[in-house]
């Protein structure tokens, strides 16, 4: 499997070692979810192998204005020992980068947690910078299973890609795309013009962080004019007639001075809806839910099929999306939170972790996979918090920006082909063996975590003799299938899983009620909206947008994936296509600010400044800027402001919270010289 992926696109390939001691990657044309298809990242993965920027030692510095040193592990590990004494000032987090064997079945996640619950650390879910981030409004409606994509190919009649696009998801395009040959209608909705929009049906090209409006006056519209399910919500919803007289003033009239788009296409994209018999929805992944959209957006979203019936039955409802999966999915867990309630002294939520990093109360940060400076908000406020931590440990591949600067150990991790590993698709299981020894002295996260415990005197910590068994322990399913690793080797790698074809088919829904819940006690319980509803005003978000006039919005290019392998520069196959970050601008907005493409520019406001090459395009409405994911110095725009409060997150099981990520920006044109 690809180790540059992230559900729900995971991409089947074979790997080989040739006779001139390189490795080959192939597509796997018989993987039953890409078919075939590889994309840049997958063929660059072989530049993995024997590359000279690799970290293959671990590394170390007495003062972060030094260079780095060669070490050894057991000084590394004493080094960490000596630092860590009191666990409850030692906080872990992990990025994509210790994912790429076990995407789909999470067991490095959950080792992590679990070396937090055993020593009694504190551990942040790496959600809170991803599909964490529109988790909550799902979690309030009670829509959270999703749609099979094949389910979609065959029985959907409407597909609406709100915010969704096939670079995000190219596996799941292949069955929208047949799904339209076979007469379904596609709908994009988006804030720009892309590849994807092209091949709809129907085209929606909204303003940035309007997507909670134009839902709830969707739902107005199909309620007065009767296209609505009175069964469907008399039987399996609670709330319908506050939510009516709630959005009484989201008229189409408000929609169209909101949106940007006109109260005629608001009218023709509410008679798609209504007239659809089984219409899917593919949400937006956390580019979506960065901004002032936050939440709201997908609490407003995911009561549209409610409304209409499009729910628990064959091909309606939420269709393929960042962390969610169908019905009967979930494999085991070995986090062991029992252990040690550490949510209780943990608040999951970004602006906590920075804020204890200001005030001097973390002593130890552990980073796994992570350039935590690219992935934060407010990178300035974070750095500020970085500067106050006394050791800070990295486990990486590769150098990037944030170790570069912050990190004063570095341990050498493992590659995809040097340890044994697991990725899990919507409904199989794929192993993914061992083909090469650890590159140096690279050791894999088990080995790390398990000799670390050992370390610390953590006897109950691995009851695992090898990282199969404790793989093992995370897929088997003895009610199910009973997967193990011996049973997919004898199966050539693969196995299928036992899912639900439709989502949330029992018709009883994770809330209280075991209803969909278009009025929510919990949430009005938990300090939040009862009802879907606009997003509320954040005070610093509404201090620093006075003066900028541009929303900066986000999102994912095939050629790049987040800031993995030093932003692509470690693989010379991609160090080209991420040589400079492009900034998108409106045809509109470039003529204000007299730009053109190719200018270099900069964008700034309150919180900081990003550099960048500007790139004008029709395919923006005014005041939008795009700008792909992952760059370093990019966060120095967004906002940290959580707008979910911890006690939310409790009452609704949330492993992760919410940042705001929000940024309204000027740019000018820097001169020549």
């Amino acid at each position: 499997m690809c180790p540059m992926n992230c559900h729900p696109t995971l991409c089947g390939m074979h790997v080989a070692l040739t006779d001139n001691n390189s490795i080959e990657v192939t597509p796997d044309q018989e993987s039953p979810d890409s078919q075939g298809f590889l994309c840049s990242r997958g063929f660059a993965a072989a530049e993995l192998y024997r590359n000279p920027q690799r970290i293959l030692t671990p590394l170390s510095r007495s003062s972060r204005s030094e260079s780095f040193s060669i070490t050894n592990w057991s000084s590394a590990y004493e080094s960490i020992l000596a630092s860590a004494t009191n666990p409850e000032r030692v906080a872990i987090w992990a990025g994509h980068g210790v994912f790429t064997n076990n995407y789909g079945s999470r067991f490095a996640t959950q080792l992590l947690a679990r070396f937090a619950n055993h020593h009694g650390s504190l551990f942040w879910e790496p959600p809170i910078i991803c599909w964490g981030l529109g988790a909550m409004g799902l979690a309030i409606t009670g829509v959270t299973e999703t749609v099979p994509k094949k389910e979609i190919e065959k029985n959907s009649d409407l597909i609406l890609l709100w915010g969704a696009d096939f670079s995000s998801q190219p596996t799941t395009a292949r069955h929208v795309l047949n799904a339209q040959k076979r007469g379904a209608k596609l709908v994009s909705i988006d804030v720009r013009r892309t590849s994807t929009s092209a091949k709809c049906d129907h085209e929606y090209l909204i303003k940035p962080g309007t997507d909670t409006q134009l839902a709830l006056s969707l739902i107005h519209v199909l309620i007065q004019t009767k296209q609505i399910d009175h069964q469907f919500i008399a039987n399996y919803t609670v709330g319908f007639d506050q939510l009516a007289k709630h959005l009484q003033e989201f008229t189409p009239a408000r929609a169209a001075r909101e949106t940007g788009i006109s109260e005629q296409q608001l009218l023709d994209l509410a008679g798609l809806y209504g007239r659809a018999k089984s219409s899917a929805i593919l949400l937006g992944g956390s580019s979506m839910h960065k901004g002032q959209n936050s939440w709201y957006a997908s609490r407003a979203i995911s009561c549209l099929p409610a409304i209409t019936g499009n729910l628990s039955r064959p091909g309606a409802g939420l269709g393929p999306r960042h962390g969610g999966w169908p019905g009967g999915r979930a494999l085991n867990t070995i986090a062991d939170n029992e252990r040690f309630a550490w949510s209780n002294r943990s608040s999951n939520q970004m602006d906590d972790l920075v804020q204890k990093m200001h005030e001097g109360e973390i002593d130890t940060l552990l980073l796994f996979g992570s350039n935590i400076v690219s992935s934060f908000a407010d990178t300035n406020k974070l750095v500020q918090g970085l500067k106050r931590v006394p050791l800070i440990v990295s486990y990486d591949l590769f150098l990037n920006d944030g170790i570069r600067q912050f990190s004063d150990i570095v341990l050498p991790g493992t590659t995809w082909i040097e340890e044994v590993g697991c990725k899990g698709t919507e409904e199989h299981l794929i192993l993914t063996e061992q083909l090469i020894e650890p590159e140096g002295e690279s050791r894999s996260l088990f080995r790390v975590l398990t000799e670390l415990a050992e370390k610390f005197n953590l006897s109950n910590f691995s009851p695992w003799s090898s990282t199969e068994e404790m793989i093992n322990a995370v897929i088997q399913r003895p009610e199910k299938e009973n997967i193990t690793i011996e049973s997919l080797r004898k199966n050539k790698g693969i196995q299928k899983l036992e899912i639900e074809s439709i989502a949330h088919a029992s018709k009883i829904y994770p809330t209280p009620s075991g209803k969909i819940e278009f009025l929510s006690e919990r949430a009005l319980q938990s300090g939040l909206p009862g009802l879907p509803t606009l997003p509320a005003a954040i005070s610093e978000t509404k201090q620093k947008i006075n003066n900028y006039d541009i929303e900066l919005t986000f999102g994912r290019e095939l050629h790049n994936f987040h800031g993995f392998y030093d932003n692509g520069r470690a693989l010379p196959m991609l160090k080209t296509k991420n040589a400079e970050p492009e900034l998108h601008l409106s045809k509109n907005d470039a003529n204000n600010k007299a730009i053109n493409s190719g200018d270099r520019i900069r964008a700034f406001n309150d919180h900081g400044e990003f550099f960048a090459i500007a790139k004008i395009s029709n395919n923006l409405p005014a005041g939008t800027a795009w700008v792909r994911d992952g760059w370093n110095n990019l966060n120095n725009l967004t906002s940290i402001e959580r707008t979910v409060p911890t006690k939310a997150l409790k009452d609704f099981n949330l492993a992760a919270g919410q940042s705001s990520f929000r940024a309204t920006i000027d740019i000018e044109r820097l001169n020549d010289s």
